[in-house]
């Protein structure tokens, strides 16, 4: 009798309260990330609008509409050379201006056109940036990821909880739904804080070309120099070939802080010259080509040492600055993990 009576005020009451909990959630990872005492911008515009979720999932209000603005703000600080500029806060205006209508239907369709807009530009725009950094570096932190992982996580959110108010009563009343939904929404917010704690920096592709003397925009888009495009295709090809020949002779890619202007200087050479030829000898951008030597390199001494040394000495002597970044490539390339490579070879 008791546990009847239960179930019946739960089937009541709980849709009053059915996003507390992700919201608690939510204000958990903010409060995280506020006192984190290296937290960078793209962390902090994230947690905000994360913050601006939780009161809306607390209230049922729909401060929501500022969650996607904010996230336009931290991938743009991420992905831009000049970071976030007075400019990049025009996209947040619509959205106060919005908020004294939300129970209409213009504030709905604003919402709807925000939403994929600026979603579409933050995938085109992270992607970019992702093709433009394995140009350059060897192994970028994975602030880029998280924030790709993110923006999935929060447009995943918003499709569940619209389906949700979409549901007949009858269906939208169930017990077993309702807890469906605020199990799915507490994985879904639980992993946003941890992506969005996890941004490590601020880091953008533009640190080499100042150190270079180049300018931010030069490294953004880059052009063939009048020195390469004069080479004839004999002569880049002899080039190719001694240039990357120095840098598997000389083990040139064990160096942890290793990037293509680094690179570049070292054998005295351009960086667009000598990415065109790692791209034509090779058919591998900057990173894939580093990568693919550090793993061979690797290989052989997970070979020599018959498995005495630790994954994390492999990892380091190999040119990796970290055990994580060591298993990603080893995992891309080898298509399995360094320990079920040495399972498989070595026992």
């Amino acid at each position: 009798m008791k546990t009847t009576i239960f179930v019946s005020v739960l089937r009541t009451e709980m849709s009053k309260y059915i996003y507390i909990l992700p919201a608690l959630i939510t204000l958990f990872w903010v409060i995280r990330i506020f006192f984190k005492k290296d937290a960078v911008r793209t962390q902090l515009f994230v947690s905000v609008g994360m913050l601006m979720a939780a009161i809306s999932l607390f209230y049922l209000n729909d401060t929501v509409s500022l969650v996607f603005p904010f996230l336009y703000l931290a991938v743009k600080n991420k992905t831009s050379a000049s970071g976030t500029g007075r400019f990049d806060w025009i996209p947040l205006l619509p959205s106060v201006l919005f908020l004294p209508f939300n129970q209409t239907m213009a504030f709905y369709i604003y919402s709807g056109v925000q939403i994929v807009a600026i979603s579409v530009w933050c995938i085109v725009r992270i992607n970019r940036y992702n093709r433009l950094t394995a140009e350059y570096y060897v192994d970028c932190d994975s602030s880029s990821e998280n924030l790709g992982e993110i923006l999935a996580y929060v447009i995943a959110t918003v499709m569940v909880i619209s389906v949700f108010m979409i549901l007949p009563d009858v269906v939208a009343k169930s017990i077993w739904i309702q807890l469906g939904l605020v199990s799915f929404l507490c994985v879904l917010q639980y992993l946003i804080g941890m992506k969005t704690f996890n941004i490590s920096s601020d880091f953008d592709i533009s640190t080499d070309a100042q150190s270079s003397g180049e300018e931010p925009e030069q490294v953004m888009q880059p052009q063939a120099t009048a020195d390469s495009a004069s080479d004839n295709s004999e002569e880049r090809t002899t080039g190719v070939s001694k240039l990357l020949q120095k840098v598997i002779d000389e083990k040139m890619y064990l160096d942890p802080m290793l990037s293509l202007v680094s690179l570049a200087a070292a054998l005295n050479t351009n960086r667009t010259y000598l990415s065109n030829d790692i791209h034509s000898c090779y058919n591998q951008n900057f990173s894939d080509f580093i990568n693919s030597l550090r793993i061979e390199y690797a290989l052989t001494l997970m070979k020599n040492g018959d498995g005495d040394a630790s994954i994390k000495e492999i990892a380091l002597q190999s040119g990796y600055n970290n055990v994580q970044s060591f298993y990603r490539h080893f995992a891309e390339i080898m298509e399995m993990t360094p320990k079920t490579w040495i399972s498989r070879n070595l026992k």
